[in-house]
C-alpha cells in the first residue's frame, strides 16, 4: 500500500537554517554545496523514517495527532 505524506513547511525552515548557521559559523570547513548538501541529506532521511517505521495507531491517548497519517 503507498501511502503519501507532506514535510511541513516549518520542520524545512528549522532545517535550512540551521545549516544556513553552520555553513555562516565555519565557513572554511564548508562550503556552500556541503550545506546544501546536508539540507537535502536530512529531508531525505525523515522521508526515510516512513519507510522504515512501521504504521499503526498511537498507543498514547496524547500523541493521536502527532501520528504520520
Amino acid at each position: 500500500m503507498l501511502y503519501s505524506y507532506t514535510i511541513k513547511p516549518l520542520a524545512v525552515r528549522k532545517v535550512r537554517s540551521f545549516y544556513h548557521h553552520v555553513y555562516k559559523k565555519y565557513p572554511n570547513t564548508y562550503s556552500y554545496y556541503d550545506m546544501l548538501r546536508y539540507i537535502n541529506q536530512t529531508v531525505d532521511a525523515i522521508f526515510s523514517i516512513e519507510q522504515s517505521v512501521p504504521r499503526r495507531k498511537p498507543t498514547i491517548e496524547r500523541w493521536k495527532d502527532y501520528y504520520m497519517k
